[in-house]
């Protein structure tokens, strides 16, 4: 085999001696992330380009400028109410140096970073004000985004449409495209709502299938709520 980039040689002499350091400990051997199946990705486990229920929206207060923390598909998400009652999701790192925006300050409108007082306008994510910068600066601070996402209130919930990761801003004109968030079907102007809710450790496969096998029902479940 021959190599004309010296950094190509390098990186092959590094990963040949893993390899033999691995086998020589009496482990398996390493195997290269390339090597790797596609299905034991993280990314290749996980739903993007949907909307998912992040949390109860009766504890998002409107008129309160409070900023909650949730997690969706292992994404950090920051989740708000504005001024006029609109809910509102970012992921929770700011583009400068990545400090959680959800530790900053939010005045209704606004979510500025604790860091450097970065500006975003909560429902776009788009960049407002940078404090640092000198009058006769050249830089657009408009064309700065924070992540923002998609966020719906639906049935008492905040609903996050999650993108994949690298996947393009939805800019807010293009929100109106996307499928609207799930609605529980309304047959009467007079209905009760009840919420309930449980931490199960179960992967999502033996989710899924739990819920497509309703004869164990009666012999598992002895709770009323779970019948």
């Amino acid at each position: 085999m021959s190599f004309t980039n010296p950094t190509d040689v390098a990186a092959a002499e590094q990963q040949s001696c893993s390899l033999k350091s691995a086998h020589a400990g009496g482990g398996q051997e390493a195997q290269p992330s390339s090597l790797v199946s596609p299905s034991l990705q993280p990314d290749a486990v996980m739903l993007f380009d949907f909307w998912y229920p992040a949390m109860r929206s009766d504890g998002i207060a409107r008129g309160s400028r409070k900023l909650h923390k949730a997690m969706l598909l292992e994404i950090p998400l920051v989740i708000g109410r504005t001024a006029e009652g609109r809910l509102f999701a970012m992921r929770d790192n700011c583009p400068h140096r990545g400090i959680p925006l959800s530790c900053g300050a939010f005045d209704g409108k606004v979510l500025e970073c604790c860091y450097h007082g970065w500006k975003f306008e909560a429902v776009s994510g788009q960049c407002t004000e940078i404090p640092s910068l000198p009058a006769d600066t050249k830089l657009k601070v408009d064309r700065i985004f924070a992540g923002s996402l998609p966020c719906e209130e639906r049935d008492g919930y905040a609903w996050v449409y999650v993108t994949a990761p690298g996947s393009r801003r939805i800019d807010i004109e293009a929100r109106a495209a996307l499928p609207t968030a799930p609605e529980v079907p309304k047959y009467s102007d007079r209905f009760r709502t009840a919420h309930l809710s449980a931490e199960l450790p179960s992967t999502v496969d033996h989710g899924i299938i739990g819920l497509m096998d309703p004869a164990h029902g009666p012999f598992v479940h002895q709770s009323w709520w779970w019948r």
